[in-house]
């Protein structure tokens, strides 16, 4: 999926290379600190079972 990565957000740590999940805890710690009130974490444990595959497939071989 490397190909794809540079057009996900910098925020984004999920099975990402170079990007693990104490990362995204720190970062949430330095916006903390910042003064930020609020953090959001998406799971998208099952986006993929909910997914249209054909329309999903088509986006992507469009990117490609």
């Amino acid at each position: 999926m490397l190909r794809f990565d540079g057009e996900f957000s910098v925020n984004s740590y999920g099975f990402r290379p170079n990007k693990n999940a104490h990362q995204a805890v720190g970062k949430a710690l330095e916006y903390i600190h910042e003064g930020y009130t609020h953090i959001v974490d998406i799971d998208l444990k099952n986006f993929f079972d909910e997914v249209d595959h054909c329309l999903l497939l088509n986006l992507v071989y469009q990117k490609g």
